[in-house]
Protein backbone atom coordinates (compact mmCIF):
# COMPACT_ATOMS: atom_id res chain seq x y z
CA UNK A 1 0.00 0.00 0.00
CA UNK A 2 1.51 3.32 -1.09
CA UNK A 3 0.19 6.51 0.52
CA UNK A 4 1.17 10.14 1.14
CA UNK A 5 -0.81 10.33 4.41
CA UNK A 6 1.01 12.03 7.31
CA UNK A 7 -0.51 9.59 9.82
CA UNK A 8 0.77 6.46 8.04
CA UNK A 9 3.82 5.18 9.94
CA UNK A 10 5.12 2.84 7.24
CA UNK A 11 5.13 3.50 3.51
CA UNK A 12 4.84 1.28 1.65
CA UNK A 13 2.92 -1.20 3.86
CA UNK A 14 2.37 -4.89 3.20
CA UNK A 15 -0.55 -7.07 4.45
CA UNK A 16 0.21 -10.78 3.86
CA UNK A 17 -2.50 -13.49 3.88
CA UNK A 18 -2.58 -17.27 3.57
CA UNK A 19 -5.51 -19.56 2.61
CA UNK A 20 -5.57 -23.36 2.56
CA UNK A 21 -8.44 -25.53 1.25
CA UNK A 22 -8.64 -29.33 1.43
CA UNK A 23 -11.50 -31.69 0.41
CA UNK A 24 -11.43 -35.39 1.21
CA UNK A 25 -12.24 -38.13 0.35
CA UNK A 26 -11.94 -37.97 -3.41
CA UNK A 27 -14.89 -39.20 -5.54
CA UNK A 28 -17.19 -39.74 -2.55
CA UNK A 29 -20.59 -41.25 -3.61
CA UNK A 30 -19.32 -41.41 -7.15
CA UNK A 31 -20.97 -43.95 -9.44
CA UNK A 32 -24.45 -45.21 -10.40
CA UNK A 33 -26.10 -44.30 -7.08
CA UNK A 34 -24.88 -40.72 -7.34
CA UNK A 35 -25.91 -40.45 -10.99
CA UNK A 36 -29.48 -41.54 -10.26
CA UNK A 37 -30.01 -39.53 -7.05
CA UNK A 38 -32.19 -36.96 -8.80
CA UNK A 39 -34.39 -39.76 -10.16
CA UNK A 40 -34.84 -41.29 -6.71
CA UNK A 41 -35.63 -37.90 -5.18
CA UNK A 42 -38.26 -37.30 -7.84
CA UNK A 43 -39.69 -40.79 -7.28
CA UNK A 44 -39.96 -40.18 -3.55
CA UNK A 45 -41.69 -36.85 -4.16
CA UNK A 46 -44.14 -38.49 -6.55
CA UNK A 47 -45.06 -41.16 -3.99
CA UNK A 48 -45.55 -38.51 -1.32
CA UNK A 49 -47.81 -36.59 -3.68
CA UNK A 50 -49.91 -39.70 -4.29
CA UNK A 51 -50.38 -40.36 -0.57
CA UNK A 52 -51.14 -36.69 0.09
CA UNK A 53 -53.74 -36.75 -2.68
CA UNK A 54 -55.36 -39.83 -1.16
CA UNK A 55 -55.45 -38.10 2.23
CA UNK A 56 -56.99 -34.96 0.72
CA UNK A 57 -59.61 -37.06 -1.07
CA UNK A 58 -60.47 -38.90 2.15
CA UNK A 59 -60.78 -35.61 4.03
CA UNK A 60 -63.05 -34.23 1.30
CA UNK A 61 -65.36 -37.26 1.44
CA UNK A 62 -65.50 -37.03 5.23
CA UNK A 63 -66.28 -33.29 5.08
CA UNK A 64 -69.07 -33.77 2.53
CA UNK A 65 -70.54 -36.63 4.55
CA UNK A 66 -70.50 -34.48 7.68
CA UNK A 67 -72.16 -31.61 5.81
CA UNK A 68 -74.84 -33.95 4.45
CA UNK A 69 -75.81 -35.37 7.82
CA UNK A 70 -75.64 -31.91 9.36
CA UNK A 71 -78.37 -30.85 6.92
CA UNK A 72 -80.44 -33.87 7.97
CA UNK A 73 -79.88 -33.01 11.63
CA UNK A 74 -80.92 -29.38 11.21
CA UNK A 75 -84.04 -30.44 9.31
CA UNK A 76 -85.03 -32.74 12.16
CA UNK A 77 -84.33 -29.98 14.68
CA UNK A 78 -86.55 -27.61 12.70
CA UNK A 79 -89.41 -30.11 12.73
CA UNK A 80 -89.05 -30.53 16.50
CA UNK A 81 -88.98 -26.76 17.01
CA UNK A 82 -92.12 -26.30 14.89
CA UNK A 83 -93.92 -29.05 16.80
CA UNK A 84 -92.97 -27.38 20.10
CA UNK A 85 -94.25 -24.04 18.79
CA UNK A 86 -97.56 -25.57 17.73
CA UNK A 87 -97.93 -27.20 21.15
CA UNK A 88 -97.30 -23.91 22.94
CA UNK A 89 -99.70 -22.03 20.65
CA UNK A 90 -102.44 -24.56 21.44
CA UNK A 91 -101.63 -24.21 25.13
CA UNK A 92 -101.95 -20.41 24.90
CA UNK A 93 -105.37 -20.72 23.26
CA UNK A 94 -106.57 -23.18 25.89
CA UNK A 95 -105.27 -21.05 28.75
CA UNK A 96 -106.87 -17.93 27.28
CA UNK A 97 -110.24 -19.69 27.21
CA UNK A 98 -109.72 -20.95 30.76
CA UNK A 99 -108.86 -17.42 31.95
CA UNK A 100 -112.01 -16.05 30.34
CA UNK A 101 -114.25 -18.58 32.08
CA UNK A 102 -112.40 -18.06 35.34
CA UNK A 103 -110.92 -21.54 35.80
CA UNK A 104 -107.29 -20.45 35.38
CA UNK A 105 -105.18 -17.62 36.77
CA UNK A 106 -103.81 -14.95 34.38
CA UNK A 107 -100.30 -15.84 35.50
CA UNK A 108 -100.62 -19.26 33.88
CA UNK A 109 -101.57 -17.60 30.60
CA UNK A 110 -98.51 -15.36 30.78
CA UNK A 111 -96.27 -18.35 31.38
CA UNK A 112 -97.77 -20.09 28.34
CA UNK A 113 -97.24 -16.96 26.24
CA UNK A 114 -93.60 -16.79 27.39
CA UNK A 115 -93.10 -20.43 26.40
CA UNK A 116 -94.70 -19.68 23.03
CA UNK A 117 -92.29 -16.78 22.45
CA UNK A 118 -89.33 -18.98 23.34
CA UNK A 119 -90.53 -21.72 20.98
CA UNK A 120 -90.98 -19.15 18.21
CA UNK A 121 -87.39 -17.94 18.71
CA UNK A 122 -86.21 -21.55 18.57
CA UNK A 123 -87.95 -21.97 15.22
CA UNK A 124 -86.15 -18.91 13.80
CA UNK A 125 -82.84 -20.25 15.10
CA UNK A 126 -83.48 -23.69 13.59
CA UNK A 127 -84.38 -22.13 10.23
CA UNK A 128 -81.15 -20.09 10.25
CA UNK A 129 -79.11 -23.18 11.13
CA UNK A 130 -80.75 -25.11 8.29
CA UNK A 131 -79.95 -22.37 5.77
CA UNK A 132 -76.33 -22.31 6.97
CA UNK A 133 -76.02 -26.10 6.74
CA UNK A 134 -77.49 -26.16 3.23
CA UNK A 135 -75.15 -23.40 2.09
CA UNK A 136 -72.14 -25.25 3.51
CA UNK A 137 -73.10 -28.49 1.75
CA UNK A 138 -73.74 -26.67 -1.52
CA UNK A 139 -70.41 -24.87 -1.28
CA UNK A 140 -68.40 -28.03 -0.57
CA UNK A 141 -70.04 -30.21 -3.24
CA UNK A 142 -70.33 -27.47 -5.91
CA UNK A 143 -72.85 -29.53 -7.88
CA UNK A 144 -73.60 -27.28 -10.86
CA UNK A 145 -74.80 -29.25 -13.90
CA UNK A 146 -76.48 -26.23 -15.49
CA UNK A 147 -73.37 -24.00 -15.18
CA UNK A 148 -75.33 -21.35 -13.31
CA UNK A 149 -73.99 -18.63 -11.04
CA UNK A 150 -74.69 -20.65 -7.88
CA UNK A 151 -74.42 -24.42 -7.42
CA UNK A 152 -77.60 -26.45 -7.24
CA UNK A 153 -79.43 -27.11 -3.99
CA UNK A 154 -78.92 -30.63 -2.61
CA UNK A 155 -81.86 -32.37 -1.00
CA UNK A 156 -80.96 -35.22 1.39
CA UNK A 157 -82.49 -38.51 0.26
CA UNK A 158 -81.42 -40.70 3.19
CA UNK A 159 -82.58 -40.49 6.77
CA UNK A 160 -80.91 -41.89 9.89
CA UNK A 161 -81.95 -45.47 10.61
CA UNK A 162 -82.14 -45.36 14.37
CA UNK A 163 -83.73 -48.82 14.57
CA UNK A 164 -80.64 -50.48 13.09
CA UNK A 165 -77.84 -51.11 15.64
CA UNK A 166 -74.38 -49.81 14.86
CA UNK A 167 -71.66 -52.38 15.50
CA UNK A 168 -68.19 -50.94 16.13
CA UNK A 169 -65.12 -53.09 16.66
CA UNK A 170 -63.36 -50.98 19.28
CA UNK A 171 -60.27 -53.20 19.41
CA UNK A 172 -59.73 -53.54 15.67
CA UNK A 173 -60.76 -50.02 14.67
CA UNK A 174 -57.40 -48.35 15.52
CA UNK A 175 -55.48 -51.03 13.62
CA UNK A 176 -57.75 -50.64 10.59
CA UNK A 177 -57.38 -46.87 10.72
CA UNK A 178 -53.58 -47.07 10.76
CA UNK A 179 -53.62 -49.65 7.96
CA UNK A 180 -55.83 -47.73 5.53
CA UNK A 181 -55.16 -44.07 6.33
CA UNK A 182 -52.78 -42.51 3.76
CA UNK A 183 -51.03 -40.22 6.24
CA UNK A 184 -48.70 -42.84 7.83
CA UNK A 185 -47.33 -44.04 4.46
CA UNK A 186 -46.87 -40.42 3.42
CA UNK A 187 -44.85 -39.73 6.58
CA UNK A 188 -42.74 -42.86 6.02
CA UNK A 189 -42.05 -41.85 2.43
CA UNK A 190 -41.14 -38.32 3.52
CA UNK A 191 -38.67 -39.75 6.07
CA UNK A 192 -37.17 -42.07 3.44
CA UNK A 193 -36.82 -39.21 0.97
CA UNK A 194 -35.17 -37.01 3.58
CA UNK A 195 -32.46 -39.66 4.13
CA UNK A 196 -31.43 -39.79 0.47
CA UNK A 197 -27.83 -38.55 -0.11
CA UNK A 198 -29.00 -35.50 -2.04
CA UNK A 199 -31.27 -34.43 0.84
CA UNK A 200 -28.74 -34.77 3.66
CA UNK A 201 -27.87 -31.46 5.37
Amino acid sequence: LYTNSFFQAMDPAYTPSLAISLSQPLLQNFGWQFATISVRIAESGQKQAQWNYAQSLMDFVQRVGGDYWNVVLTEENLEVARAALKFNQDLVRQNAISVKVGTLAPLDLQEAQSAEATASANVYTAEANLRTARAQLRQDVMYNPQATFLPAEIEPADKPKSHEPVVVNETGAPETAVMYRPSPPAMREASRGALLPGREP
